[in-house]
């Protein structure tokens, strides 16, 4: 499209532009990097995509919604575990199920994106984990599950309760997601199967381990249930029809690259350096806040990440605590934005207003907030006292 077309080249030419001023000024630079930086990113993300290959077979299609309470609560524990494992995929398929028989209501839409949207603070098989561990460093993957976890759960509990207090009537009348045992079985193996592996092999790149474990369950997977011929059919049209639908994240993510080569290049040269002298709890808090709203005017957040990041890294904040906050402004960021991928899916597939959709986001998008500011007072209180 013509505006993707526009972003990419000022995000490209404003990186070129840079990287000349920082080479003439003496900086040094690894030209393989200029289009390398996110490799790793990149192979996770599409590689992650072929699990609904084996994760939609098992989306009930037939069988009538269940309503109620009950129905409300599955369909956020579906859209969480779901969306945490195979990303836009997840909050497509089950919006296009409660939307079978009847249109997608503004209430049922906002509950699938703002569950969605929390996924990212915590999943190590979304991109916003990918960015963080790219750009920050030398993380422990552990530890930002774990760091990220609370604001996923509060998430479903402020949605949950929160609906039965302001919105009775239609949580009591509300079709949701029907949520089976055995469809968990691949998100779980799918995560069991990282951690062994990580274990087993802690010299291997994070974004590579999930890369290939989720290649190799959703190949066996595939040949168990359908056999040999029909697993290679069902991979042959996955390269040949959704690995081109995701052109815009590649090109989005090299011109990405391209740019933090030309904010690097300023920063070894003297030019950029960070406005704080210590990455607190409280710095963590305006920060995340600062991201929140440039978020919400359109930016997209791994550019406010590739940004920031150089600028924050000389001050040598905690890297856990920085990628904290970057993942929560991932997770909430994208919630309030009408250019998120996820409000313009809406949109596009649903009817539903990508600005209204944003805006009705906002009060929930400031109490989850408060959550999150709790959580990184008290993380960058515990960093500091150690």
């Amino acid at each position: 499209g013509r505006a993707q077309r526009i972003q990419l080249g000022i995000l490209s030419s404003l990186g070129f532009v840079l990287l000349a001023i920082g080479l003439a000024n003496g900086a040094d630079m690894n030209w393989p990097e200029l289009l390398s930086q996110n490799t790793g990113l990149l192979t996770m993300v599409l590689t992650a995509g072929v699990l609904k290959l084996v994760i939609t077979d098992q989306i009930v299609i037939e069988e009538k919604l269940p309503v109620g309470r009950k129905a409300y609560f599955d369909t956020l524990l579906s859209v969480g575990l779901f969306g945490s494992v195979i990303n836009i995929s997840a909050p497509i398929l089950i919006a296009d199920r409660l939307s079978l028989n009847r249109p997608l209501d503004y209430f049922s839409a906002g509950t699938v994106v703002r569950m969605f949207s929390l996924c990212a603070s915590w999943s190590p098989f979304f991109a916003g984990t990918a960015v963080v561990l790219t750009a920050v460093g030398d993380i422990q993957l552990s530890s930002l599950m774990l760091g990220g976890l609370p604001l996923f759960l509060s998430a479903i509990a402020v949605l949950y309760w929160g609906g039965l207090l302001f919105k009775r009537e239609t949580v009591k009348q509300f079709h949701g997601y029907p949520l089976k045992a055995d469809s968990l079985r691949i998100p779980i193996m799918l995560t069991v199967l990282v951690f062994v592996s990580y274990m087993l092999v802690p010299n291997l790149s994070i974004l590579t381990i999930i890369a290939l474990a989720s290649l190799g369950l959703t190949a066996s997977e595939l040949i168990i249930r359908k056999g040999v011929k029909q697993a290679r059919d069902k991979f042959q049209e996955h390269i040949e029809t959704q690995l081109p639908r995701s052109l815009n994240e590649v090109q989005l993510f090299l011109s990405a690259g391209i740019l933090a080569s030309g904010l690097q290049s300023l920063v070894k040269i003297g030019w950029l350096e960070a406005p704080i002298d210590e990455f607190t709890g409280v710095t963590a808090c305006l920060l995340l806040a600062s991201l929140i709203v440039i978020a919400a005017l359109g930016i997209h957040p791994i550019i406010q990440i590739v940004a920031f990041t150089p600028l924050i890294l000389s001050s040598d904040p905690n890297l856990e605590l920085l990628g904290m906050t970057y993942l929560f402004s991932w997770a909430l960021g994208t919630c309030v934005s009408p250019l998120s991928g996820t409000n313009l899916v809406m949109q596009g597939r649903f009817g539903i207003v990508a600005w209204r959709g944003a805006v009705q986001n906002w009060p929930y998008i400031a109490f989850m907030y408060c959550i999150a500011c709790v959580i990184l007072l008290v993380k960058g209180w515990f960093f500091s006292g150690m």
